[in-house]
């Protein structure tokens, strides 16, 4: 490996936090990359050449100048792979400096170690993560690329496949942390797009999926601080990028980000309300509305979602309102003087109901 500019000056960085002497980082060539003295950067040092030129395990400096871009103090080969990749130097009187030089080095050659391993990482991720945004947003053509990957990551692309969603409500909890720390990734493929989390395994029912989910949440990561959303199980990887689309209309559809885990096939009616055209909404809600005041609206559409869910039981909406059962007729009522339409009758009902589900309250 090759020591870069961003390396060199992170790496400066940590060792001067703890080493009160000025440091520098040559590279293969000789040249300062970065130095605690930023107008050394950039400058041949012949003493960290002849180090690597001559492959000398020190190389001290007892004076400035002695050689060209030098000052006085101690030059130690960077090892990794073992080959010289780099020098590190350290600036001061040798007898002062030479009691620090290995151990600057060690801790040099450690960090340099640890950043290549991130860096292997991060590649790693990054090259995770175009794969599945182009699988899941059909760009990529060959199903014979999308198998070799896929196989890749232990996943079988002939089984069945479904995609989920993740998001977290209060973002007091990473999602990305969620994903690594949480799940198992021997059929399991995760990534992240626009503050969610994408997790694709091969499931051959979205209730097995739920299962693993519902598996997955713990005390640090728990499921009320979650929405999940979970497409329809596709019959392989080419078409798995359906089931994507699934989860995300679900999360559209989830306006008032209520946790939990929802699936597409369980929610095909709230797809197909929504799915109806704008003007189309505006209109018909302009229609059930037209004989009320826009102040009465609101009370109207939040008393009819809980009727609908109720199943226009008197006894359970008044539980869930707080309020006595003559003050649940006296609304319903209500409904019909403002409306004409009376919640009590199937086709009045959907009526109110679909005209709540679209209102906004411009459309009022």
């Amino acid at each position: 490996m090759k020591i870069g500019k961003n390396t060199a000056t992170e790496l400066i960085r940590e060792i001067s936090a703890v080493i009160d002497y000025d440091i520098n980082i040559m590279d293969d060539t000789g040249m300062i990359m970065a130095s605690t003295d930023p107008m050394r950067a950039g400058q041949f040092h012949e003493g960290a050449h002849l180090v690597i030129k001559k492959h000398l395990h020190e190389l001290p400096v007892y004076y400035d100048d002695e050689y060209t871009g030098c000052k006085k103090g101690i030059n130690l080969p960077i090892f990794s792979d073992n080959g010289i990749i780099g020098v590190v130097g350290i600036t001061g009187d040798v007898a002062e400096v030479s009691q620090y030089a290995k151990l600057i080095k060690k801790v040099t050659e450690i960090l340099i170690n640890d950043f290549d391993i991130i860096q292997r990482k991060n590649k790693k991720e990054q090259a995770r993560m175009l794969f599945i945004n182009s699988w899941l947003n059909d760009e990529i053509d060959s199903i014979t690329d999308i198998t070799e990957e896929l196989q890749k990551y232990h996943m079988d692309p002939r089984s069945a496949i479904a995609v989920a969603l993740i998001c977290n409500i209060d973002k007091t909890n990473n999602v990305q942390d969620f994903l690594d720390l949480r799940f198992i990734k021997d059929h399991i493929l995760t990534g992240y797009t626009n503050d969610m989390g994408i997790v694709v395994g091969n499931f051959n029912s979205p209730e097995k999926f739920r299962d693993y989910l519902v598996s997955c949440f713990n005390k640090e990561f728990p499921a009320e601080k979650y929405i999940c959303a979970i497409g329809a199980c596709s019959s392989n990887c080419s078409t798995a990028s359906e089931s994507f689309r699934q989860a995300r209309r679900i999360m559209m559809l989830n306006k008032n980000n209520s946790p939990g885990i929802y699936i597409y096939d369980e929610l095909l009616l709230d797809v197909i309300i929504d799915s109806v055209d704008t003007d189309s909404k505006k209109r018909f809600t302009g229609r059930v509305f037209k004989t009320c005041r826009k102040n009465e609206i609101p009370d109207i559409v939040h008393f009819i979602d809980i009727y609908y869910k109720n199943n226009g039981s008197i006894n359970a909406i008044a539980k869930e309102m707080f309020i006595h059962k003559n003050t649940v007729q006296y609304k319903i009522n209500k409904i019909i003087n403002q409306t004409g339409l009376d919640p009590r009758i199937s086709k009045d009902l959907t009526a109110l109901y679909l005209a709540g589900r679209w209102y906004r309250p411009s459309a009022g």
